[in-house]
């Protein structure tokens, strides 16, 4: 079978021959990748930035982003061939701390987890793979053309839950919402949000005749451009009338202004990190007073958990019931033969590259 590969030390994957899997055992089901998607940590995985390869091996299959077929599975299971799958990403440690042994291994103590195509266990960018059973979750046919968002969804739907939990001590629950980056995440986020009834603001560097801009316009967000997302004016202003403000464009300079002029009672999610080092020089006592005296809440969140890839197809069923055909809108798939196209940075021509395996 094929595989895309990246070996280590290299800068460029391969589309190599790989091994088949051998045959299920108790507890497993053999799968059949559809289709994975593309994101950012992909491409910093070709930079060098992330990555590590199974312990003695020397190369890393890729993907974390998947949709699968069963193709068979255990006796008992309450799997049948043809269904279609997803799993998290996350592996726990193989000795568990409080959380691993919780089933949070977004949350370990102990940073010995594995996951999925980034480190220490093999991607999903294989035609063919075994699987635990317990960490696969059944998806409805109907949302076969969306269910590759499913993971990058699951992390949203986590992070929201948590500002959810911070206004739950409040109250009153903000209404007004300002996603910095409208990549898949954002534009992801900027749903929720709207599916959770507050009005929306997307910002980000591409132009308002954008593609990104028009499919944000169809889920009813409005849509601003600033092409330095660093301290101005502007995005000061927009920040002031925000009760919850979720960065998820990667761009780190910006964390400080957005602690700095969110509303008073306000909460500023984290969901993207940084390509590079941005150094700079920053107040930390003025963004202590911000916090204190205005009440303020920051919030970090990392690859979701089972349960939130499980929460994810039902807030993904409502997406899909409210904007029919919107997210479609936003993928490109690529055969599996044109990776390097799908891996490069992505045009206007579309939001989110897949890579088929069917």
């Amino acid at each position: 079978m094929k595989a895309l590969v990246l070996p280590r030390g290299k800068s460029a994957a391969e589309l190599q021959d790989w091994p088949l899997p051998p045959a299920a055992e108790a507890a497993q089901t053999m799968l059949r990748t559809l289709e994975v998607g593309v994101c950012g940590t992909d491409r910093l995985l070709l930079e060098g930035i992330e990555g590590m390869p199974p312990q003695g091996e020397n190369a890393l299959v890729l993907g974390h982003e998947g949709l699968f077929e069963v193709v068979s599975s255990s006796a008992g299971q309450a799997l049948n061939p043809g269904d279609l799958v997803v799993t998290s990403v996350r592996w726990p440690d193989p000795r568990p701390c409080a959380f691993c042994a919780a089933h949070r291994p977004d949350l370990c103590l102990t940073g010995e987890w594995v996951e999925h195509g980034i480190r220490g266990e093999h991607g999903f960018m294989r035609e063919f793979w075994l699987a635990e059973n317990s960490r696969l979750e059944i998806v409805p046919a109907g949302l076969r053309d969306i269910a590759v968002l499913l993971e990058p969804l699951s992390v949203v739907v986590k992070g929201l839950e948590m500002v959810t939990a911070v206004e739950a001590t409040r109250p009153r629950r903000g209404g007004e919402a300002v996603v910095l980056g409208a990549g898949t995440v954002g534009i992801l986020t900027a749903a929720g949000l709207i599916l959770e009834g507050r009005s929306v603001r997307v910002v980000d560097r591409v132009s308002h005749d954008s593609r990104k801009s028009r499919i944000l316009g169809q889920l009813g967000a409005e849509y601003t451009q600033i092409d330095d997302l660093g301290r101005n004016d502007e995005l000061a202003r927009l920040l002031a009338g925000a009760d919850v403000v979720v960065e998820a464009a990667g761009t780190p300079q910006v964390l400080t202004t957005a602690l700095s002029f969110v509303r008073a009672n306000g909460t500023v999610l984290v969901l993207g990190t940084g390509e590079h080092a941005w150094p700079t020089t920053v107040d930390l006592n003025a963004v202590a007073r911000a916090l204190v005296q205005e009440n303020k809440t920051i919030l970090g969140s990392v690859n979701a958990s089972p349960e939130h890839l499980r929460r994810a197809i039902g807030v993904l069923d409502a997406m899909a019931g409210r904007w029919p055909g919107v997210l479609q809108s936003s993928l490109r798939r690529f055969p599996a033969s044109e990776f390097a196209q799908a891996l490069s940075p992505a045009p206007d021509a579309y939001v989110k590259a897949v890579i088929s395996f069917e």
